[in-house]
């Protein structure tokens, strides 16, 4: 135990801080997406001070630069374009989670148990049902058919 608590400390010491601001790796990806500093503050509506200081933060946490700055503006190290790729990513994913969540929190997507009764199944309850599903793909409409 005591080996294994030693050895996490270890690498612990020799990881970067992963505890990242996501708002610091949307600066980055603006820059890299418009190879300026400058374009990507227009983008984001910032002052191009905010998105150079935010991408310099991120690169101290990560260790390593993720830019090449010139009077061109900025190009993408390789360890830099490694990394954002694999980041976007995550932050694709983490959005698909986000909007799968509020989907179902909105009632868009999920499971809608009816129980009925065998002579209300078509008619009126069909038709309702119908639209319901136009309206709604994302939820799963299951009946359970009873008697009185």
């Amino acid at each position: 135990m005591v080996v294994l608590l030693a050895f996490s400390r270890q690498v612990a010491a020799t990881m970067p801080d992963l505890a990242l601001d996501l708002r610091y790796l949307r600066f980055a990806i603006a820059a890299a997406e418009h190879s300026s500093f400058r374009q990507a503050a227009a983008a984001l509506d910032v002052s191009q001070s905010t998105v150079s200081r935010r991408v310099q933060l991120l690169e101290h946490r990560l260790g390593f630069e993720m830019f090449r700055r010139d009077q061109k503006g900025v190009h993408l190290t390789q360890a830099g374009e490694n990394f954002l790729k694999e980041a976007t990513l995550g932050v694709n994913q983490l959005h698909r989670a986000i909007q799968l969540a509020s989907a179902r929190h909105r009632g868009e997507h999920g499971e809608l148990n009816i129980g009925i009764l065998v002579s209300l199944a078509s008619g009126f309850l069909h038709l309702t049902l119908k639209q319901f599903r136009e309206r709604n793909p994302g939820v799963k409409v299951i009946l359970h058919e009873g008697a009185a």
